[in-house]
């Protein structure tokens, strides 16, 4: 049956040739949804019901309304957990690299893959290294970031400062002005149904069964679905004996792509399975018609595991549905295809797809189908609008008739898909009733990212030369350490206005500037050429050019604005004095530079108050008690203190000169 593949294949002017060095497209998988999952379809600029064993790929923006949550597994190792009304979106995926957008809500983040996993927020974004588990906080005014394994680093916007984010610690908070530390507090309906998630993963994971043997690793997830609802026999196929995977639980006649129903995904039809075991059957690997029951052989991974059972060499990919389509008339109709016959399909998904250009030019004969007599027909008003097809399905056509009457389809043609769809339903997942969508600004975030993804892509295939030192990336950023955020109600020991810039002649890199000190002794005076230049231009390039910038980069506040208590922003905390900027960002005026050893209290006059505090140390430490000197330390004052010459001195005077 090989050649007739190749007939297939063969003069294909309206079709680009499949290549097998191209690799396949990666998408996800919702494994779980409790109450309603909301999918934004730009198409109709609108918001649809989805539900479990749908796929989620690249821009692709999910909604979870009140009281609802889900779970969503990437193809690289990487499991989600959206909280009720969480927002996501998918911007970049890829073996090693992935990009993910949180709009609002909260989600649980799993990185148990490789590479480098990225997650926006409106206030900055999150790098998470490999083993890392997290949860993120986005809401209106704040993000949050807690972090319970693995190493994180936290980057707000509009800013090149980084902040580490370790397990056990305290939460990073982050509101567009200033970053600082909480007490994490827990939900504790999110608590439970997330140990209970993972007892269930738990208790698969203890007793994987036998499918776990002939499943590549990417989907050893599905295991315990299929020892549920089959068995694995080995089956004779051309001349040898190979291990494949039968259904046992299902009616007679059954077939697959049967039960489920079609919808419209990237242009292509792809088929939503109302069967447990009907995603990962459905949309990986092949089926084969075999001693009269239909037999399905899983991908093989060669590269990640080598296989010592018999299994068919099927390629790894995921692909909407694996179908190759006819009509008459009203009537449309598909045949599962062969694992030999070519795909025809609008994107590349994987080996043997053929992306059409021109449907008329592609030329296919019906009788050349390994499986045209075991074709599925139904009448064109069913074709959307019901999630079985047995009801619905015409009886069983012979070959002479399918060859006579029906035309082959390369793809579904928006002409056809229009009248077969005169509701609007060919992108719904259910018919189930929308009880909430979010609000209307959510869409713009959508269209934002969608927008900077284009953009993304545009620049990955322009790629910039690497720093000297470093190996290109593609823009994908690595995890370095950073200084920790001050703690709540923690003073700084140096403020941010005591720190100047580093030299003109550095590397480039922005690092924590040097404290503001006296020199003294020869070389004083600072050195022209070693002050740092005005950095007005450089501040307006990253505010018009990061690439990492989702919100305005917030102006420098005026002198009596930005301090003091903070905001209705900051859940209501004492927060540490901070700048909005990076501390490498200020100028330093040269006519303030010291000009002996001493510097001049006159010139620095704007430098509030730490220095008088310094000359009193003396009278403090000379009439307090020793025990009050234990509690505070040298230096400090206690909360209630309000200034050293605040006490009664002729009290503690005699209680002094009584101990001397």
């Amino acid at each position: 049956m090989l050649w007739s593949g190749l007939w297939i294949y063969g003069g294909l002017a309206g079709a680009q040739q499949p290549t097998e060095d191209a690799p396949p497209l990666l998408v996800g998988h919702i494994t779980h949804v409790e109450g309603q999952l909301l999918r934004y379809v730009p198409e109709e600029q609108d918001w649809v019901a989805t539900v479990k064993d749908a796929p989620f790929g690249l821009d692709d923006a999910l909604y979870t309304t009140r009281n609802s949550r889900a779970e969503i597994r990437l193809p690289n190792r990487i499991l989600i957990r959206l909280n009720d009304r969480a927002q996501i979106q998918l911007i970049a995926l890829e073996e090693e690299f992935t990009e993910i957008d949180l709009y609002s809500g909260t989600a649980r983040f799993f990185h148990q893959g490789s590479g480098t996993m990225k997650v926006y927020t409106p206030f900055g974004y999150v790098l998470a290294s490999p083993g890392a588990v997290f949860d993120l906080h986005s809401r209106e005014k704040v993000t949050e970031v807690q972090a319970f394994q693995g190493e994180l680093e936290f980057r707000p916007a509009g800013s090149e400062s980084r902040y580490r984010v370790e397990p056990g610690r305290a939460a990073l908070v982050a509101d567009g002005k200033q970053v600082f530390t909480v007490r994490p507090e827990a939900d504790p309906q999110w608590q439970s149904w997330n140990s209970a998630r993972d007892q269930a993963a738990a208790r698969y994971r203890a007793y994987p069964g036998e499918s776990v043997r002939y499943l590549p690793p990417d989907l050893d997830y599905q295991a315990p679905v299929l020892d549920e609802n089959g068995h694995w026999e080995q089956v004779p196929y051309q001349g040898e004996v190979y291990y494949f995977w039968r259904p046992v639980h299902v009616v007679s006649g059954w077939a697959p792509f049967t039960v489920g129903r079609w919808t419209v995904w990237y242009d292509d039809p792809c088929w939503i399975p109302a069967e447990p075991f009907g995603y990962v059957t459905h949309h990986y690997g092949n089926w084969f018609f075999i001693r009269g029951y239909w037999y399905w052989a899983p991908p093989v991974r060669v590269r990640i595991r080598p296989y010592p059972l018999p299994l068919f060499y099927i390629p790894w990919a995921w692909y909407p549905g694996r179908v190759a389509w006819i009509h008459h008339g009203t009537t449309i109709g598909w045949i599962p295809l062969a694992p030999h016959e070519p795909y025809y399909c609008r994107r590349y998904w994987g080996p043997r797809a053929v992306v059409v250009r021109d449907p008329r030019a592609v030329p296919i004969q019906v009788s050349r189908y390994q499986h045209a007599h075991l074709a599925v027909a139904v009448h064109r008003d069913n074709f959307f609008a019901v999630t079985n097809y047995h009801p619905v399905r015409l009886p069983p056509l012979k070959r002479e008739a399918l060859v006579r009457d029906f035309q082959p389809l390369p793809v579904l043609d928006r002409p056809f898909l229009t009248g077969a769809d005169p509701l609007r339903r060919k992108h719904h997942y259910t018919a189930a009733v929308i009880r909430e969508k979010p609000r209307p600004a959510s869409v713009d975030r959508i269209r934002l990212n969608q927008a900077r993804f284009q953009e993304a892509e545009r620049a990955r295939r322009v790629p910039e030369a690497a720093p000297a030192g470093q190996p290109p990336l593609r823009g994908r950023p690595e995890i370095r350490p950073e200084a920790r955020p001050p703690e709540t109600g923690r003073k700084k020991d140096t403020p941010d206005r005591f720190r100047t810039p580093p030299p003109a002649a550095s590397s480039g890199k922005e690092g924590p500037a040097p404290e503001l000190r006296p020199r003294t002794g020869p070389g004083s005076r600072p050195e022209p050429e070693r002050v740092a230049p005005p950095v007005r231009v450089k501040e307006r390039e990253i505010k018009k050019d990061g690439p990492d910038t989702f919100r305005p980069v917030p102006t420098q506040p005026r002198s009596n604005e930005g301090r003091g208590r903070p905001d209705s922003g900051t859940l209501g905390r004492e927060i540490p004095e901070r700048k909005k900027e990076p501390p490498a960002l200020r100028e330093v005026p040269r006519e303030r530079a010291p000009v002996d050893s001493r510097p001049a209290p006159r010139e620095r006059s704007e430098i509030p108050p730490p220095r008088p505090l310094i000359k009193e140390q003396p009278v403090r430490e000379r009439v307090e008690t020793p025990e009050r000197t234990r509690d505070t330390g040298p230096g400090q004052r206690s909360s209630g203190e309000s200034s050293p010459r605040g006490k009664d001195r002729s009290g503690e005077s005699g209680q002094g000169s009584k101990e001397r």
